[in-house]
């Protein structure tokens, strides 16, 4: 079973036009399983030996308005014994390659998978960086709202702590006048032996004092 290209360079004219003659059904094809068409060399011949173009049979690039319908397609049962082998070897090839090339779909389709994955993960991390930034500045601006709401606070409280420390100046002042005062007054005490005889005539006195209420005691 020849395919297509070969069956038309047999011929000396192009897949197209052996694909137009097919469907025409001036030459006889085997259609596989997978949608390719086969030419028995035998009929390959007879058509040659017929002529490649007759009149009748030329067509052009330009597609038909009225295309002639497809012929039937032959089944497997009438392809002849001695072409089955071969068939059925080149269909196997082909199921292998279809196999591979689905594989190989899977495997892109996974790693397109895996790189949308990547994309959207680097998406949620460059957002979440935008919303760090984001609350960062506003934290600032929160900061800086407080801070400047505070400063009449700041100014009053140090007002108060310097008139504080203004009053504490005064009373120290004062405390040190009172010292001086004191220190002085102390000074002007009289010496130690005077004061011990005034001592003295005060427990004099005292003494008089407590005598004399218990003579009134005993006079009662």
């Amino acid at each position: 079973m020849l395919r297509i290209s070969e069956a038309a360079s047999k011929l000396g004219v192009a897949p197209s036009t052996l694909r137009a003659f097919a469907d025409r059904g001036l030459i006889a094809f085997t259609e596989m399983p997978n949608g390719e068409r086969r030419f028995a060399e035998s009929a390959v011949e007879a058509f040659r030996e017929q002529g490649a173009n007759p009149p009748s049979a030329r067509v052009t690039d330009e597609a038909d308005p009225s295309p002639a319908p497809r012929p039937r397609r032959p089944s497997w049962t009438e392809v002849p014994p001695w072409e089955r082998p071969a068939l059925a070897a080149e269909a196997e090839v082909r199921i292998e390659k279809a196999k591979r090339e689905i594989a190989q779909l899977a495997v892109d389709d996974r790693a397109r998978a895996e790189q949308a994955q990547r994309d959207r993960i680097a998406a949620m991390t460059a957002q979440a960086e935008q919303d760090r930034q984001r609350m960062e500045a506003q934290r600032e601006a929160q900061a800086a709202k407080l801070a400047e709401s505070m400063k009449p606070i700041k100014e009053a409280v140090n007002a108060f702590v310097a008139r504080r420390q203004e009053q504490a100046k005064v009373d120290a002042a004062r405390a040190a006048k009172d010292v001086r005062a004191a220190t002085q007054r102390l000074a002007a005490l009289p010496e130690d032996r005077e004061l011990e005889s005034m001592q003295r005539a005060y427990q004099q006195r005292r003494d008089l004092l407590d005598l004399a209420s218990v003579a009134w005691r005993f006079r009662k």
